[in-house]
């Protein structure tokens, strides 16, 4: 074990030990192999969590635009991708604001490019056998225009702009980081987010809108299915309606026939009527009528005495 005068001041009081965590398995187990030579170390399996105690815990992670690079290439699903990145992101910073005298995050470009400066932070010598150890495991940068890609799609997603700024300006510094440029990352993170709140109220009120406008879809299609059920109960009816109405037509034209046939005889029956009366008149007025009245009188009375 180092002598604790010689150890970095975050990890003077390392008694139970070191707790190294990295989302990169190979690069993990080769920190614990190297740290292990001056501390007593374990690897978390898992991302970590600060509990009580003076355990000492090292993240080492990929910023969220490399990472994003390196997952995008061995075909993670973005979305999936970005959720990773995230959680893991969030759970070493909210290890560094617990604790920050005893979380040290380490962000892999530093080791990618200052090998030397790690292992001396953490009295570690650097022969070659161990830097090149170290540089084995680290994984190679993605190219600068992957890198750019992903860090303009980071600026979509404004929680994880805000935890990358963050996380550039929390690691470790070594010799050749810039806590200046680290700071203005994480400020810039900040305005971004604040634009893209802006903007997310924005798409807010426009997704209201268009709700609205897909509920007035869905009604006026429930109308339109309305309109279409009954117009094919008017169609299944049509064919009872058609077949009524033919019945009504032959009805009207069958009373049509009939009346005028009532009317025809109705006509020979006034004449018939008229030439019976006109006979009536006839024999009233003709002279054996009226020489006969007398003998019609007679009768009548000689009737009524009987």
């Amino acid at each position: 074990m180092a002598d604790k005068n010689t150890q970095p001041a975050a990890w003077t009081d390392a008694d139970n030990g070191v707790a190294v965590w990295a989302n990169q398995a190979d690069l993990a187990e080769v920190l614990r192999d190297i740290l292990g030579i001056s501390y007593d170390v374990r690897l978390c399996q898992t991302r970590p969590v600060v509990h009580q105690g003076n355990t000492v815990f090292l993240c080492v992670l990929e910023a969220p635009a490399v990472a994003l690079c390196q997952a995008i290439c061995n075909g993670t699903e973005l979305r999936s991708a970005l959720e990773d990145i995230r959680a893991d992101i969030a759970a070493a910073l909210a290890c560094w604001r617990t604790a920050r005298d005893r979380v040290v995050l380490v962000d892999v470009a530093m080791l990618r490019q200052e090998p030397e400066s790690f292992l001396k932070h953490f009295n570690i010598d650097a022969d070659d056998e161990t830097l090149n150890r170290l540089r084995g495991a680290i994984p190679s940068a993605p190219d600068a225009v992957c890198q750019s890609l992903s860090r303009d799609r980071l600026q979509f997603d404004a929680d994880l702009a805000v935890l990358a700024g963050e996380f550039s300006a929390a690691v470790l510094p070594f010799a050749a980081a810039d806590p200046d440029m680290a700071l203005q990352l994480f400020l810039d993170g900040q305005h971004d987010a604040e634009e893209r709140t802006l903007l997310r109220a924005q798409q807010h009120s426009m997704y209201e809108q268009m709700d609205a406008l897909y509920r007035g879809k869905l009604q006026l299609e429930a109308q339109l299915e309305q309109v279409h059920m009954e117009r094919q109960k008017l169609a299944d009816k049509q064919p009872l309606l058609a077949k009524a109405l033919r019945d009504c037509e032959e009805n009207l034209k069958q009373e049509k026939e009939n009346r005028a046939t009532a009317e025809h005889l109705a006509e020979i029956w006034e004449q018939e009527n008229h030439g019976l009366r006109a006979e009536v008149h006839k024999l009233y007025n003709s002279r054996s009528f009226r020489l006969m009245a007398p003998l019609r009188f007679a009768r009548r009375i000689l009737r009524g005495n009987r």
